[in-house]
């Protein structure tokens, strides 16, 4: 059936080239190719201007995100630093309204990370040691876990910066 119709086109043609001659028939040719090649551009041009636009959009928007996500975290890292060093200087670590915004932070920041990457597996490892440690435990340098957390945290969110910066 859809041979049928090619099979005469080519007839078609073959008679062409026969009667008209070789230079007509190159004209014709290159006419036909002309017309092929714009239809195919007709039809190419728009759907990969469609591919890349949507690429472009999905590249934002996972950015946008990212960056927000990053935004985030810093936040809420930063905030845990400093309520957690205030409350454990002060030895008011027991205090409900500072303990309940100590847990909060760390709930946040638990949800924000990524325990299928090792960084952030790191990372709350160390704020559950910093929450849990004691102002009037000796075994436990508080200030150096915090430095470890801020290095930590620094890699992290270096990491993800560069991801937005390359569009990932």
């Amino acid at each position: 059936m859809g041979g049928r119709p090619l099979h005469e086109f080519f007839e078609q043609l073959n008679n062409f080239v026969q009667q008209s001659g070789a230079v007509q028939a190159l004209a014709f040719l290159t006419a036909a190719g002309a017309v092929l090649v714009s239809l195919l551009t007709a039809i190419v041009a728009p759907a990969v201007a469609i591919y890349v636009a949507r690429r472009q959009i999905r590249a934002t928007v996972v950015s946008t995100n990212r960056q927000k996500w990053i935004d985030n975290l810093r936040d809420a890292l930063a905030e845990l630093i400093a309520v957690h060093l205030v409350a454990f200087s002060t030895k008011k670590l027991s205090d409900p309204e500072i303990s309940t915004k100590v847990f909060h932070l760390q709930n946040k920041i638990l949800l924000l990370t990524n325990p299928a990457e090792s960084d952030h597996v790191k990372l709350t490892d160390i704020i559950e040691k910093i929450i849990n440690s004691s102002p009037n435990d000796p075994n436990v340098d508080v200030w150096e876990l915090q430095r470890q957390m801020i290095e930590i945290s620094r890699r992290i969110l270096k990491t993800e910066w560069v991801r937005v910066r390359r569009g990932d």
